[in-house]
Formats: C-alpha cells, structure tokens, sequence
C-alpha cells in the first residue's frame, strides 16, 4: 500500500500543475534486463543487499535522533470555505515512534460529526510520509481499514481545481512558526474552478515536518472559495501540553 499523508489534499498542483491530490500508488521502477549472473556476481550483490540493508537501519536511526516528528507532537488544521456547509478541523498527534515508523491519530471534526484514523506511516520509503497502514477508531476500537477511509478523509479536506493556467508569481520569505523562524516559499498561481477564474496561494517548507503550512483558493471578485491554515501545533505529555501558533 503506497499513500502520501497529505495534510493538504491539493499539495500535486505544485508538483504536475494538476489540482487534485495524486492517492494513486507510486510507479514501479522499470524491471531490469534478464541477464544470467555468474557465480562471482552472487557475492557481490550479498555484499550490496548488506549494505543496503544497513543503509536503511541508518536511515531509521537518523529520523528517530534528528528534529523529526515524535510521539506527543501534535498540529490541528482548519478547513473553511465556500466549499464547506460547516469548518473543518483536522487533528494529526502522533502516539508512537519506532525508528523511522510513525503511528498518527487523525480526527475530523465538523460540526456534531467526528470521526477517527490510525495511520502508519514509514518516514524512511522513497516516497515522503508514506502511510503504509490505516484503521478506523469507533468507540474507543482500533478496527483495520482500506486506504478508501483515508482517502474519503481526505477528500473532506480538498476543493480540486479544473485547470492550473499559469505560476502568478513566487516568494522566500521566514515565518514564525511556534516562537522560531521558519524559511518557507509562497507561491500564487492563477487556476479555474469550474467557470470561475481564480487564485491559489500556497505556503510551503521543506523544514516544516508535517507538510503545507497552508493553502488558498479566491475567485476574482474576492470570496474564499478554499483556506486550509494551520491553527495550532505542539507537543503534548504527562507533564502537560506546549503549544505555539503560526504567525499569519
């Protein structure tokens, strides 16, 4: 199972100029040619599997003692809109850490409705914030589920632009991001939705461990049609919780 965890599900439109989120599998790299080995070669690719092998243990133990994500982490999104009847908040906490492994708890709140994944995601895979796994929690019960529960969550979270026309313009800037300044790239670009010609915003960082830091969408004559910021973030444990907000 190959999923991206996409805090903003409009984050492909940086990538492929396309404005829905890219959920399908990551492509399998192309098969070698079938070539017979000789003995001697069987040694050497031994040698390159251990190699490999240890590779990724390194990787494992580098994203487990460098500032990535650790259980108690926590941030919370909010979605609003036109496209939205009611806002949307999205909780992400993460509640284990196992080398480059990750368990996240995500929680949609709308209104009276509310419901709950567990996902798993492998910080070490090619792919970023791969989610290898993912369960519904009912009533306090973890129950396995399909990547369509993740996707329908996600699809909460996302207004899909028809067509991406043209990059507006782009800007590094620093943000404070919980008391500490944060490099990050604003981006506009000019899309339509439907028949409406509009204006997508975005907030990006690669040092930012949890993805998008935000994302607009407003049509010519002003309304937001699309926000998706970052509300709050910060750790939480048994001696209490540290928060911090994100400068607009």
């Amino acid at each position: 199972m190959n999923r991206t965890l996409l805090t903003l599900a409009m984050a492909s439109l940086l990538a492929t100029g396309c404005a829905r989120a890219n959920l399908a599998p990551a492509a399998a790299s192309p098969a070698p040619s079938s070539v017979e080995k000789a003995p001697a070669a069987a040694t050497a690719e031994t040698t390159t599997t251990a190699e490999g092998a240890r590779a990724t243990d390194a990787t494992a133990s580098d994203a487990e003692t460098t500032g990535a994500r650790k259980a108690g982490d926590f941030i919370v999104y909010r979605f609003t809109g036109s496209f939205r009847k009611t806002p949307l908040t999205l909780t992400e906490r993460v509640i284990a850490r196992s080398g480059a492994m990750l368990t996240v708890d995500i929680t949609a709140e709308e209104g009276e409705s509310k419901r709950q994944l567990r996902v798993k995601i492998n910080e070490a895979s090619a792919v970023k914030n791969d989610v290898v796994a993912v369960s519904v929690i009912e009533n306090g019960a973890e129950k396995p589920a399909g990547i369509e529960a993740y996707e329908a969550l996600l699809a909460a979270t996302s207004l899909a632009a028809d067509e991406n026309e043209a990059m507006l313009g782009a800007e590094d800037a620093m943000l404070d991001v919980g008391g500490a300044p944060l490099p990050v790239r604003k981006t506009s670009y000019r899309v339509r939705v439907g028949k409406k010609s509009a204006t997508l915003r975005t907030v990006e960082s690669e040092g930012f461990a949890w993805g998008d830091l935000g994302g607009e969408i407003t049509a010519g004559n002003g309304k937001v049609l699309y926000r998706a910021e970052v509300v709050e973030l910060g750790h939480a444990d048994g001696k209490g919780v540290a928060t911090a907000q994100v400068e607009k």
